[in-house]
C-alpha cells in the first residue's frame, strides 16, 4: 500500500507562483602553482584516482583544485574537466567550465573520460570536450535496479572501471550494489540487492546473517559498501566490499558470486593490466603489496622499488596505488611541506605522482614540492612572503609573522625585518629588536612604527617595539609581565585598545571560561574571567571586543571586567572581522577556492557581497581575508603563499543580501498562520534576494541528508534560537529562488507554545527575522496540485495515479494525501533527511480526515518513504455514499483543522 508514494516526487508542489572597477595588485613575489599547459613537475597538485588511455596519457583527480587533469607523454599537464569550484553545473557545455566534485575516474580506449561525482552522478566528457550526465539524478537514493541512466538514483558512486566489453562498471556504494552503464546509456545491477545481511532473533534483536548470497546469483546477494570493481580478461568481475573487514569476491560468467579473500588489514585492491589482483597492507614505513589468486592465496611481492612504497625525507607514502599499462606502478604521495620554520596553513597539502616499472627505479613525474627560502629584505617583488599571521597597520603597511621573526611590508612595497630572526637569546631590554632570538606568538599594533609582540611559551612575555628598541612590558611593581599559556592559540589572542590597555585572552582549563588579562599603560595589571570569549578585535572607536565561542555574539572588554554586549555586531562570525572607516568586512567560511567578502555599514543591517572571483589567478586553496586599511584597500592571502591588495573595493561587483519582513514566514501547504510553525514543518519564507532568480532545489548527500545545491554554497538557511539561549536549530533548504525559500523546520525545537527568534544565515552571517516565531504542536496544511493554496489536492489514487475530476478515486479504495505541520513522529527524525521505509515513522498526534463531510478511516499517517521527513503521507479509505468531482477534504490533527485556512478537494466516483 505504501509503495505508490514515490510518484509524489513528480507532483511536488514546492513552487509558487559602478563606474570605476576595483583592481588587484600582488604584494611580493607570486608563487604560481597551477602550471596549465606546462611541465607537470611545476604544478602543485593533490592527486588521486589515476588511470590512463591507450595513447599513454595519464589522468588523475586533482582534489585540491577540484579538477580532472591529463598528464601527456611529453610531461605537460592540462585540465580535462572542472573549473575549480565545488558543485554540479555545466552539463552540455565545455567540461573545463563545469563545476565538479570528482571522486573516481575511468577512461575508455578512445579517451572518453567518465567521472563519478560527489553529487551522486556519473558524468562523461566526450572527445569534443563537452560534459554530460550519463547516470544519476543527483538524489542519493534508490529507485530501480535497471533503467535509463539519468533517471536512476545513485548513492555515492565510486570505483569506476571501463571494461573491455564496453560497459562502465562502478560501485553504487550507498545502495550496496555494483552496477554497469552500457554503451546505450542504461544502468543495470550486476551485484547486490535488497538483502540486508541481517536477521531477527526470536527476541527481536537484529543479528548478522550468515547467508549473504555467496554461491547464488550476484544480483540477489548482500554486497555491503562496495569500493571497487574490476573486469578480468576472461570477462569475470572482481569486487571489493566491506563486511567486518574488506573482502574480495568474484562474479562468475554465469552470474554467481563467491568470496575468495577477507582481511582486516587490507587497504586497497587493484588489478594490473595483465589481470592480476593486488592488495596493499600498511606497514611501519609504507605499504606492502600482495598478489591474490582467484583461489584466495596471498603472496608478498617486492617487484617495485622499496623507495616507491615507503615514506622518506621528501614525501609521505599513503595507502593508494594504481597500475598502468605494462604493469607499471604509479602512486600518489604527499610532500613534506617545508618553509624553513615559517609556518604554513595546514590546508596546503601538495602531492605528487611517482612511477616505476617492475624491477626499475622510481621517479617523480608530477607535482612540485613547496620549499621556499626565507623572506628577503628589499623590494617585495623579489621575495615570497610566507607567514603564520598577517596584521595590517594604520598607514596600510602589513606585518608578517613567522615562527621566529616579524617583517614589515610598507606601502612602498619594501620589506624589512623589524623583530626577531637574530641570535641574541638574553635579556631583550633596550636591545635592537632584529638582533633578538624569540618565538613569535602574536602581535598587536599600538601606533605607526610601534607594536607589541607576544613571545615565548609556555611563559609568554610581551615586548613593546619602537624606534629600533625593545622594551619589556612591566607591571606597576617593575616586574616583567609573564602569563603562562601552555598552548599556542590558533588565532591572535592579544589586542591593544586606544585607552592604552593591552588585552590578553587565555583559555582556562574548562571549556566555558576565558581569563582576560589586562595591562594598563601605567603598569596596572588585572585579570577577570569571562564566559567563552575569544578573537579580540579593535573597533574604529578604539573599543576592544571579543566574541563568544559560538561566534555570533560580541562583548566589549574593559580594563576591569566584561562590558556591554555589542548588539550592532550580532550575527557576525568571529573570524576574519575587520573595519575600514564605517564599514564592517567579513570573510565567510566556505569550501571552494573562490573568495567572497561581505560588507555593511557599521550602523546598518543590510549586507552586500563582494565577489572577487574575477581575480582568480588559477586554482588555489581557500582564500583568506587579512584585513582592511584606512583607505578601504583590502589585504588578501591565497595561502600559496601569495598576498594581494584590492584597491577601490567599492567598484567590485556587488550582490545585495536578503531582505524579509514580518509575517512572511508561512506554512508551505496552505500559506496560513504567519510566523507559526510545528516541529518538522515545511515553511515558506518570502522576501528579496533570497537566492538565484532561476531557483534551485535540494539534493541528498551520501549520508542521506538533504543539502543545498553546492553551486550556491553557502547559500541561504533559516534558523531558530530559543529566546534567552544561544542554542540554534538550522532548517534545511528544499527549494529557493530570489523571492521565496521553502525549508523544513527542525524537529529539535524544545516545546510547543513557546516563541523563538528566527534568523537567516547568509554566507556565514546571521540576519535577524523581524519578529518572533511561535511554535505549536500541530499546524497542519494539505498540499494542493500546482502549489496553490486551494483546489484539487495533491492526492494519489490506489493505483498510483494522480487524483483529479478526470481520474476519480473509487469508493472503498485507498488514497494518499500529503501534508505538513503534523508535528513529531513516534520515532526520532532529523529535519533534512528522507523518511525511512523501515520502520515507518508515524505521527504521534491523533489524525482524522473527512471527505465530503463523511469520516474517512485513516489507515496510516506518517513519513513518506524516500521523501523529506517534513512531508507526511496520510492513507485513508474513501467512505461509502459519496461521489463528486470536488468533494472537500478536511484534515484534523489533535483537533486543529485545515478547513479554516484552505479549501482542498478531491474527486470520487
Amino acid at each position: 500500500m505504501y509503495r505508490f508514494i514515490l510518484f509524489v516526487g513528480m507532483m511536488l508542489l514546492f513552487q509558487v507562483g559602478q563606474a570605476q572597477t576595483c583592481q588587484i595588485q600582488p604584494i611580493g613575489k607570486i608563487l604560481q602553482t597551477f602550471a596549465e599547459g606546462e611541465p607537470a613537475l611545476n604544478a602543485v597538485i593533490n592527486p588521486t584516482s589515476v588511470t590512463e588511455d591507450q595513447s599513454g596519457n595519464i589522468y588523475f583527480i586533482d582534489r585540491a583544485n577540484l579538477r580532472v587533469r591529463r598528464l601527456s607523454p611529453d610531461g605537460t599537464l592540462n585540465t580535462v574537466a572542472g573549473n575549480g569550484l565545488s558543485g554540479w553545473s555545466g552539463d552540455s557545455g565545455p567540461a573545463r567550465q563545469a563545476r565538479i566534485n570528482p571522486v573516481s575516474i575511468a577512461v575508455s580506449p578512445e579517451g572518453v573520460l567518465y567521472v563519478a561525482d560527489d553529487t551522486n552522478r556519473i558524468r562523461k566528457v566526450g572527445e569534443d570536450g563537452r560534459i554530460i550526465t550519463v547516470a544519476g539524478t543527483g538524489v542519493a537514493a534508490f529507485n530501480y535496479e535497471d533503467g535509463n541512466g539519468p533517471l536512476i538514483h545513485l548513492n555515492d558512486p565510486t570505483g569506476l572501471f571501463y571494461g573491455h566489453d564496453g560497459n562502465l562498471y562502478f560501485a553504487d556504494r550507498g545502495n550496496n550494489r555494483v552496477r554497469k552503464l552500457t554503451p546505450e546509456g542504461t544502468v543495470h545491477t550486476v551485484a547486490g540487492s535488497i538483502r540486508s545481511g541481517t536477521t531477527l532473533s526470536p527476541e527481536g534483536w537484529v543479528i548478522p546473517s550468515e547467508d549473504e548470497g555467496d554461491g547464488g546469483p550476484a544480483n540477489m546477494a548482500y554486497v555491503p559498501s562496495p569500493q571497487a570493481v574490476f573486469q578480468l580478461p576472461d570477462g569475470r568481475l572482481v569486487i571489493n566490499d566491506y563486511r567486518f573487514g574488506d573482502r574480495i569476491r568474484v562474479i562468475e560468467l554465469d552470474g554467481t558470486i563467491r568470496l575468495i579473500f577477507r582481511s582486516f588489514d587490507l587497504t586497497n585492491v587493484r588489478m594490473s593490466s595483465s589481470g592480476e589482483l593486488y592488495m596493499a597492507m600498511q606497514g611501519n614505513s609504507g605499504i606492502q603489496l600482495y598478489r591474490i589468486s582467484l583461489d584466495g592465496e596471498m603472496e608478498a611481492t617486492s617487484s617495485w622499488p622499496v623507495s616507491l612504497l615507503t615514506s622518506n625525507a621528501e614525501s609521505v607514502m599513503g595507502t593508494d596505488f594504481y597500475f598502468l599499462s605494462g604493469d607499471r606502478l604509479i602512486v600518489p604521495r604527499t610532500f613534506r611541506v617545508g618553509f624553513q620554520g615559517q609556518g604554513i596553513d595546514s590546508t596546503l597539502t601538495p602531492g605528487g605522482l611517482w612511477i616505476a616499472s617492475s624491477g626499475g627505479a622510481s621517479q617523480r613525474i608530477a607535482g612540485k614540492r613547496l620549499t621556499l627560502d626565507p623572506v628577503i629584505e628589499g623590494p617585495a617583488s623579489a621575495t615570497y612572503l610566507p607567514s603564520r599571521k598577517i596584521v595590517t597597520r594604520a598607514d596600510g603597511g602589513v606585518y608578517l609573522l613567522t615562527d621566529d621573526a616579524v617583517y614589515l611590508v610598507d606601502r612602498n612595497q619594501q620589506v624589512r625585518r623589524v623583530f626577531g630572526g637574530g641570535t641574541d637569546a638574553g635579556d631583550p631590554e633596550g636591545k635592537n629588536p632584529v638582533n633578538l632570538r624569540a618565538r613569535v606568538l602574536d602581535l598587536t599594533v599600538t601606533g605607526t612604527d610601534e607594536f607589541i609582540v607576544a613571545t615565548g611559551t609556555p611563559d609568554v612575555s610581551f615586548l613593546r617595539v619602537a624606534a629600533n628598541q625593545a622594551r619589556q612590558v612591566r607591571a606597576q611593581n617593575g616586574e616583567v609581565v609573564r602569563i603562562q599559556i601552555p598552548q599556542v592559540p590558533d588565532h591572535h589572542f592579544i589586542e591593544y585598545g586606544m585607552d592604552g590597555t593591552l588585552y590578553v585572552l587565555q583559555s582556562s582549563g574548562g571549556i566555558t571560561e576565558t581569563v582576560v588579562h589586562t595591562i594598563r599603560t601605567n603598569g596596572q595589571k588585572n585579570q577577570y574571567q569571562a564566559w567563552r570569549l575569544k578573537f579580540p578585535v579593535r573597533m574604529p572607536d578604539g573599543k576592544i571586543i571579543a566574541s563568544s565561542v559560538a561566534g555570533f555574539v560580541h562583548y566589549q572588554l574593559t580594563p576591569t571586567g566584561m562590558g556591554e554586549r555589542m548588539h550592532l555586531l550580532d550575527g557576525i562570525p568571529h573570524t576574519r572581522l575587520s573595519f575600514s572607516g564605517n564599514q564592517i568586512y567579513v570573510s565567510p567560511e566556505k569550501e571552494t577556492p573562490s573568495l567572497d567578502l561581505l560588507k555593511r555599514n557599521i550602523s546598518g543591517t543590510t549586507w552586500e557581497k563582494l565577489s572577487l572571483s574575477q581575480f582568480s589567478t588559477g586554482p588555489s586553496w581557500i582564500g583568506d581575508f587579512v584585513g582592511a586599511g584606512p583607505d578601504g584597500a583590502l589585504i588578501l592571502s591565497d595561502m600559496k603563499p601569495n598576498l594581494w591588495m584590492i584597491t577601490n573595493p567599492a567598484g567590485c561587483s556587488l550582490s545585495a543580501g536578503p531582505v524579509v519582513k514580518a509575517g512572511n514566514l508561512i506554512n508551505s501547504a496552505n500559506y496560513a498562520n504567519p510566523d507559526t510553525i510545528a516541529p518538522g514543518q515545511i515553511v515558506s519564507l518570502f522576501g528579496e534576494n533570497l537566492g538565484p532568480a532561476d531557483g534551485h532545489g535540494m539534493y541528498l548527500d551520501k549520508f542521506v541528508n538533504w543539502m543545498p545545491p553546492p553551486e550556491h554554497f553557502p547559500g541561504l538557511a533559516l534558523g531558530f534560537i530559543h529566546q534567552g539561549t544561544l542554542y540554534s536549530y538550522n532548517s534545511s533548504l528544499i527549494y529557493g529562488n530570489s523571492t521565496q525559500m521553502n525549508v523544513q523546520a527542525p524537529f529539535q525545537v524544545l516545546d510547543a507554545d513557546r516563541t523563538y527568534s528566527a534568523y537567516l544565515t547568509w554566507n556565514g552571517v546571521m540576519i535577524p527575522y523581524p519578529t518572533s516565531v511561535s511554535l505549536k504542536a500541530a499546524n497542519p496544511g494539505l498540499f494542493v496540485v500546482g502549489g496553490q493554496k486551494d483546489g484539487q489536492g495533491a492526492i494519489l489514487n490506489q493505483d498510483g495515479t494522480a487524483n483529479s475530476p478526470a481520474n476519480p478515486a473509487p469508493v472503498g479504495s485507498f488514497v494518499a494525501l500529503f501534508a505538513t505541520g503534523m508535528g513529531r513522529y513516534d520515532q526520532e527524525q532529523q529535519a533534512g533527511n528522507i523518511s525511512p521505509q523501515y520502520p515507518l515513522p508515524r505521527v504521534k498526534a491523533n489524525v482524522a480526515v473527512t471527505i465530503g463531510g463523511q469520516p474517512a478511516h485513516v489507515d496510516y499517517a506518517g513519513g513518506a518513504p524516500g521523501l523529506t521527513t517534513g512531508l507526511t503521507q496520510i492513507n485513508v479509505l474513501v467512505p461509502d455514499g459519496i461521489s463528486g468531482p470536488e468533494l472537500e477534504v478536511e484534515l484534523l490533527v489533535d483537533g486543529v483543522s485545515t478547513s479554516g485556512t484552505q479549501r482542498v478537494t478531491m474527486a470520487v466516483q
